[in-house]
């Protein structure tokens, strides 16, 4: 209960404060995130660590384009897979009068998966909405749910994920820094 009442206290007091639309023509979004998951599967132990900075720029007023790059490794006894991922994402932000940003994005990107001197190639295509909720000043917390679907010669794989982060706001540029709950934020 008395965590409930925090986040109402933080949401009221967010919701009074004025801040600045960091989503106008010739702003920037930065940041990345890096997640690391442990698995237990029949008594292996699985690694996965992801590394996906942000790298996003507003050309008209909420609208985004941007790079996506992203690297996913998964390590069991010695051996490693790798994907890295590298396409464009494309989205818009969403002024909530200064109270919350909500946002959506999507995109593609190429997937090159290798290990042991092997590769393959596939593609994946992520729909995520997220919001990023001011509190004072500059700072903001932010969610972003998404569903990624990855296609690999004849298969498919998706992933469901929940990723929640840190913002700092400017009058042009937005931070961000994201913790997915997951960690399986492509084909592994």
């Amino acid at each position: 209960l008395k965590t409930i009442l925090l986040c109402i206290v933080i949401v009221t007091i967010a919701s009074a404060q004025q801040f600045s639309d960091f989503s106008k023509k010739g702003s920037t979004w930065f940041g990345g995130g890096l997640n690391f998951s442990s698995i237990g599967i029949e008594g292996e132990r699985v690694g996965i660590l992801q590394a996906s900075p942000i790298l996003r720029f507003f050309p008209n007023d909420h609208f985004m384009v941007g790079p996506s790059i992203s690297w996913t490794g998964m390590f069991v006894d010695g051996e490693s897979i790798n994907q890295f991922g590298i396409g464009a994402e494309i989205g818009g932000v969403f002024n909530g009068g200064g109270n919350a940003f909500p946002y959506v994005r999507s995109g593609g990107s190429l997937a090159l998966i290798g290990s042991s001197g092997e590769s393959i190639t596939g593609f994946s295509l992520p729909i995520a909405g997220g919001v990023i909720i001011p509190i004072g000043r500059i700072f903001a917390l932010q969610i972003e749910p998404s569903f990624t679907i990855t296609w690999i010669e004849e298969m498919n794989f998706n992933v469901f994920s929940i990723s929640f982060g840190i913002c700092g706001i400017g009058e042009k540029s937005a931070v961000s820094v994201m913790q997915g709950m997951s960690g399986l934020t492509s084909l592994f």
